[in-house]
This record gives structure tokens, C-alpha cells and sequence, in this order.
């Protein structure tokens, strides 16, 4: 391949496989390339994955990091041995580090900026957006930026240190996440004021039945909940008596769709920048939740798909990994049929799964 650096252009031997490039290593990247290499039985695929850091990290075990030394190190793998696992009868993924910055739909081909900053051009066939959502520090790099196990390792280690030299501790989210870290300070450190702050009226309000259990739970590990209460920084921080707040206040996006340039950002939902997609998957201007006279005049790009996170469907699923799970197989499928041109074949939309992924956590 061509060298940048470290870095190398993947080449592939010529013929008849076409390439699919995975933009993201997390659960969805990870699950589709998982099944893509379990449907591909005719050996026509050749897969590039590429991803900003160098590790996959288990984010959802995070909030244990906030008080247990080397929990990053248990929740974490590096791409390149991963890949590996993945390779088991030839090198058919191969595995990139570096930022997306650009996507040229005409020549079908993406720039990527490497940690040296060179960019690496990158022809693709399929192109699949799986780059997830963006969170605060503790649960993500603070900057977006550090592309080493080492500088994140060493990011979580002065949060640690921030949180056992606080006296109080304001958890801010009532989500599920905000609930679990709430009661693991608290069950790790009695003698500190641990609470919760939530702008609705009830806890994780998204799991029927389940606010009032958590609110007794929480309470009986001395938790004080703070509900109804919008945070406001160190104003709230200041009134509640805190010295320090945890951040749980869930995805964002913007962040890790700024490479939809040009016709690509018209695909982008004004309100939270997810990437639209249709119930096949394939990026689209069109948008999947609310109809337009002109919707026949929008495009849809068949050669890139999004899934995961990122992306917002017509099912309108809550992001988890058990919605991955439900149509990682369908989108795969749908990835290689694209890929290789099957005309014979039809993609398949996976409006049969919306009730499903609507209901999977009822």
C-alpha cells in the first residue's frame, strides 16, 4: 500500500470483491462487520474499518472508572488485535486509525486525517457510517481528539483523582446511566454527599414501572435527588451544595457528523444532526419521521448506508445496543447486495422489525 507513516492504504488483490468501508469500531461498526463477514459465503468482500482511536472501549462500564483503578484497561481492546479475531481464513479486514473529515460521493471515495494529520484517501464500493454518538468526559475523551489508549488512560485517571478529593458529588442525568453512577459513588463513598439532578419529574422515565424502584433504591444508599430541577452550571452546583458535577445527560451528535459536507448535509436532522436514513438504510435527504410534498425531488445515496447510533431511522428506535441487534443482520445483508450489485436481489427494508425495536426495553 501507499504509506502514511504509520498508516498504510489498504490493497486488496484485484478481481472481483468489492470493498466496504465501516467508518466507526464501536457496537455498530463491530456487530456489522460481524455478521457481514457471516453472510459473505461467496468471498466477495474485502472490508476496511476505520476508527478516530485505536481501542474499542466497553463505555457502557465507565461510570466504575470514576472510582476503580484500571477499569479502562478491563473495558477496553485494541482495533488491531480485534481485527485479528476477525481474520480467520485470509486478511479480508483490515483496520485504519484516523478522522473522517470528507466524503466525495461523485468518485465514491472519503478523506481521512491520521493522527499524524496526513490524509489518506480511501476508495470504497459501500460506504457505512457507524460513528455513534458524542459524550462528556467521563465517558468519552473530553476533546474528541486523543487517539491513544495511553492519553485516555491518563484523561480518566485525573477524573478519578477529581472525584476522590470531592466532599460532594452532583450527578447530573436521570437517565439510566445517571442512575447507576449515582448509586456506584454512592456505594463506594459513604461518607460523601452523593446526588442526582433530573429537569423531568421522574427517573430513567424511558423503562415503564421502573422511576419509583429507582428512586426508593437511590434514596435507601443516601442519594439525594434533586427532580424537576434544571443544572445550571456552577450556579446550580453552588445552591445544591456540590463541589463537583458527573455529566449523564446523553447523546449528542453534531460533533460526529461534521464530515457531511455539501448535498451529504441535507441528510442531517436539523434537530439533533443524526444522519436520516430510509427503512433500507441508505443515507437520504428525505426525512424518515416527517413527510414533504417534495420528498420524490430529495436524494437518497445508495452506496452509503448508516446504522446505529448515528443514524435516525423510521423506526425512531431508542439507541441501544439490543436495537443494534435487532437489524444488524438485515442492514449486512442489505450492505452486500449493494456492494455487489445484485440486481436480481432485493434489498430489504426492515419496517417488519419497527415494532420490535419501538418496544424493546417495555
Amino acid at each position: 500500500g501507499i504509506f502514511f507513516g504509520k498508516q498504510a492504504m489498504p490493497s486488496f488483490p484485484t478481481g472481483t470483491r468489492s470493498r466496504v468501508v465501516v467508518v466507526g469500531a464501536s457496537f455498530a461498526g463491530r456487530s456489522l462487520i460481524t455478521n457481514l463477514l457471516a453472510l459473505d459465503e461467496e468471498d466477495k468482500l474485502d472490508i476496511v474499518l476505520v476508527d478516530k482511536a485505536e481501542h474499542f472501549e466497553f463505555i457502557c462500564t465507565n461510570y466504575r472508572g470514576l472510582a476503580e483503578e484500571g477499569q479502562l484497561e478491563k473495558a477496553s481492546v485494541m482495533h488491531e488485535e480485534a481485527v485479528k479475531q476477525f481474520n480467520t481464513k485470509r486478511m479480508k479486514v483490515k483496520f485504519i486509525q484516523g478522522h473522517l473529515v470528507d466524503i466525495k460521493t461523485p468518485s465514491r471515495e472519503i478523506v481521512v486525517t491520521t493522527p499524524k494529520t496526513e490524509k489518506l484517501p480511501l476508495r470504497y464500493d459501500v460506504l457505512v457510517l457507524c460513528t455513534g454518538a458524542e459524550l462528556p468526559s467521563p465517558w468519552r475523551d473530553s476533546t474528541g481528539n486523543l487517539s491513544s489508549l495511553a492519553e485516555r488512560k491518563q484523561e480518566m485517571k485525573q477524573y478519578m483523582e477529581k472525584v476522590k478529593k470531592a466532599k460532594s458529588i452532583l450527578v447530573v442525568g436521570g437517565g439510566a446511566t445517571g442512575c447507576e453512577s449515582a448509586g456506584f459513588l454512592a456505594e463506594k463513598f459513604p461518607e460523601k454527599k452523593i446526588g442526582i439532578c433530573q429537569k423531568g419529574e421522574k427517573l430513567i422515565q424511558q423503562f415503564q414501572g421502573a422511576s419509583i424502584k429507582t428512586a426508593d433504591a437511590l434514596r435507601a444508599l443516601g442519594v439525594k435527588l434533586h427532580l424537576s430541577t434544571n443544572f445550571k452550571g456552577e450556579e446550580t452546583l453552588k445552591s445544591l451544595g456540590y463541589d463537583m458535577h458527573v455529566p449523564c445527560t446523553g447523546f449528542g451528535y453534531g460533533a460526529h457528523t461534521i464530515f457531511m459536507k455539501g448535498s451529504l448535509s441535507k441528510c442531517l436532522d436539523p434537530k439533533t444532526k443524526q444522519i436520516q436514513v430510509n427503512d433500507i438504510c441508505q443515507v437520504t435527504q428525505a426525512h424518515p419521521l416527517v413527510g414533504s410534498s417534495d420528498d420524490k425531488e430529495k436524494v437518497t445515496f445508495p452506496n452509503i448506508f448508516a446504522f446505529g447510533d448515528a443514524c435516525l431511522t423510521p423506526a425512531f428506535e431508542v439507541k441501544s445496543i439490543v436495537s443494534i441487534k435487532q437489524y444488524d443482520s438485515i442492514v449486512a445483508n442489505n450492505v452486500i447486495i449493494q456492494a455487489i450489485m445484485e440486481e436480481r436481489k432485493k434489498l430489504n427494508p426492515w419496517k417488519d422489525h419497527y415494532e420490535g425495536l419501538a418496544t424493546a426495553f417495555q
